[in-house]
């Protein structure tokens, strides 16, 4: 099955000159409950992959992830890494 991560960048047609495009990303997560090292997995690699694409531009990431706030997913989100004694950890 193919994942597929959708970004666009968009810049108000009425923006004065010099005002920066932004990008808004959207990824719908598997759901591998059973596995979380595979969700951290899809979840660092949609945000690198998407960051990546949005280079110097503000982005914002959403979708359906799949993971409660809770999860060392969620975590890694925010803070771009989870420990590696992590249980999530792959």
């Amino acid at each position: 099955r193919e994942n597929t991560c959708v970004l666009l960048r968009l810049r108000c047609k009425d923006a004065p000159e010099g005002v920066s495009p932004f990008c808004v990303a959207t990824y719908h997560m598997p759901c591998f409950f059973w596995d979380p090292r595979v969700m951290v997995i899809h979840a660092s690699l949609v945000a690198q992959h998407a960051a990546a694409l949005a280079g110097p531009d503000p982005l914002i990431l959403a979708g359906d992830f799949n993971f409660a706030p809770d999860s060392a997913m969620y975590r890694m989100m925010l803070s771009g890494s989870i420990p590696p004694s992590d249980p999530a950890c792959p």
